[in-house]
């Protein structure tokens, strides 16, 4: 069955729903608009990474990525991705520190073109999108076979082959990972690593099938509003929070003595 907007609308609420329980983490939250989780594609959509989605026509999978610096906390980012040659789409979902916060902004989704390093990031409760771009392009990859007898191994099912890939960003340090690259899904890899003594990266694709998916899945859909700049449209969405809980607010009745409230938060003396 074709994947439609309606569907990720779906996700969009049930990503949506759990930042509507608490008024308390309602009111804990920071300003969207500075949280770079919610106004830049994950690090696996843009180059480098990016790159090396592109070598399959279409394909659709669950991704995992856990990243850590130093010692600190283990991020976790989840959620749906799917590839249409060199572009791509991420769909946050499930839990980790940096999902409760993209549920907390109603919902947000990230397109790329990794061709031509620009894409979009959408925010399905707002119904809104703005263009991101990024002009620093992929200059150098060099791929070579992982030497001994793990080189090759079964994942999920699926015959896959190990390679190192070395990759360089404009005039950034080259960056070394192992991708684990399934042989009958075209090479889509299944596994991206990289771990070294301050820095911890793994990406890990499931439940994978090569699938082309609609076009109109990477497009604004129709009646979407267009923002100058994502920050402009995430600073939006707080203001529209912001002022909700205001009225919110103000729908309360004045308290008068002798008053009884039945929110088992405030007890009159």
């Amino acid at each position: 069955m074709p994947l439609q907007w309606c569907g990720w609308c779906g996700v969009g609420l049930l990503l949506l729903a759990p930042g509507c329980s608490s008024s308390r983490s309602r009111e804990a939250r920071s300003d969207w608009a500075g949280d770079p989780s919610l106004t830049q594609p994950p690090v696996f959509l843009t180059a480098p990474l990016g790159q090396l989605f592109t070598n399959a026509d279409g394909f659709s999978g669950r991704v995992t990525l856990e990243t850590r610096r130093g010692l600190g906390q283990v991020e976790v980012v989840t959620g749906e991705l799917l590839g249409r040659g060199t572009e791509l789409l991420f769909a946050p979902q499930g839990e980790g520190t940096v999902n409760q916060r993209l549920r907390a902004a109603g919902g947000v989704f990230f397109v790329w073109n990794v061709a031509e390093h620009r894409g979009l990031v959408l925010n399905e409760a707002l119904q809104g999108y703005a263009r991101l771009d990024n002009p620093v392009a992929l200059s150098n990859l060099v791929a070579q076979p992982q030497p001994g007898p793990t080189a090759d191994t079964t994942l999920e099912g699926h015959p896959c082959r190990a390679e190192q890939i070395t990759m360089t960003l404009g005039d950034s340090p080259p960056q070394t990972y192992t991708v684990w690259r399934a042989t009958d899904l075209k090479g889509l890899p299944l596994v991206i690593s990289s771990a070294t003594n301050s820095v911890l990266f793994k990406l890990h694709l499931a439940k994978a099938r090569l699938e082309r998916p609609s076009e109109d899945l990477f497009r604004p859909p129709a009646g979407f509003t267009s923002y100058d700049s994502p920050q402009a449209m995430m600073g939006e969405l707080t203001v529209r929070r912001q002022s909700s809980r205001r009225q919110e607010g103000s729908s309360l009745p004045e308290p008068k003595p002798g008053d009884q409230w039945n929110d088992h938060t405030r007890h009159p003396n």
